[in-house]
């Protein structure tokens, strides 16, 4: 299947507010969002100029601004990156942050090469990307500075299965064998 930034796009567009508390909703979120900010704490400090890809509603970049120097955000949602920017405000940090993007991972020449620390991109960015997944990291690689840290995540295809399997049993019902072969096949 091919990258098509439209449906990402679309799809957090109308997903809209429901990104920031999606991550609270149930114990598999809770563990999620504890153990990613773990890693944050870990890696970033607070002399580092940092780049947030997939920002989306601000989960996380409530978090960055607190242990960085510097904290650009980005993101191929402006619905998400217009949330994030009115909870920066709503939490007193919008002044921390140097920036906010709307783009695509794949496409990010508003930043010159080796110009961040860090580069945070965790939760679905790199696993929507399918066939351009090269590129992404190599946008990733890119902006980062030599001897700088990346921390990235992808969806697994059986976690996926796993949060969804009520709504694949509903795809193979409706659409027969082929539709869920392919949801497997792909983590789509």
């Amino acid at each position: 299947m091919a990258y098509n930034a439209d449906i990402v796009r679309d799809r957090y567009d109308n997903y809209g507010d429901r990104e920031w508390t999606r991550l609270e909703q149930d114990a598999n979120g809770i563990l999620l969002y504890e153990v990613h900010k773990e890693l944050l704490f870990r890696h970033i400090h607070k002399l580092d100029n940092v780049l947030e890809i997939g920002a989306g509603s601000g989960r996380y970049t409530k978090e960055l601004v607190d242990i960085c120097n510097e904290l650009t955000v980005v993101d191929i949602s402006s619905h998400q990156v217009k949330f994030n920017k009115q909870k920066m405000k709503e939490l007193g940090k919008i002044d921390a942050i140097k920036a906010f993007h709307v783009a695509d991972m794949i496409d990010m020449d508003m930043f010159e090469d080796d110009e961040f620390d860090n580069v945070v991109c965790i939760g679905g960015p790199l696993s929507y990307l399918l066939d351009k997944e090269k590129e992404g990291v190599q946008e990733l690689l890119r902006v980062t500075k030599p001897g700088g840290t990346i921390i990235m995540g992808v969806m697994s295809i059986i976690g996926a299965f796993s949060y969804y399997f009520n709504g694949i049993l509903h795809e193979k019902e409706a659409y027969g064998i082929d539709a869920t072969k392919w949801v497997i096949d792909t983590g789509v």
